[in-house]
């Protein structure tokens, strides 16, 4: 199965179909990852969200999603 890095930059690799590594993932909030599960016209803005705020340096237990 490939892999690709993790976008947190934590030098972890995570599998396809998930937004981050299994490590980085369990620090975000458990309402951020409940919001990223839910499919839907505002997943990708979710993702986005994330993403913005993961390359803006923002810890992940602090990262909120809308």
């Amino acid at each position: 199965m490939p892999t690709t890095p993790c976008p947190a930059d934590c030098g972890r690799t995570r599998a396809p179909r998930q937004y981050l590594c299994r490590d980085c993932w369990f620090q975000l909030p458990r309402e951020t990852r409940r919001l990223l599960t839910d499919t839907g016209h505002a997943a990708v803005d979710r993702l986005r969200q994330l993403l913005d705020q993961i390359h803006a340096g923002v810890p992940l237990p602090d990262i909120r999603l809308q």
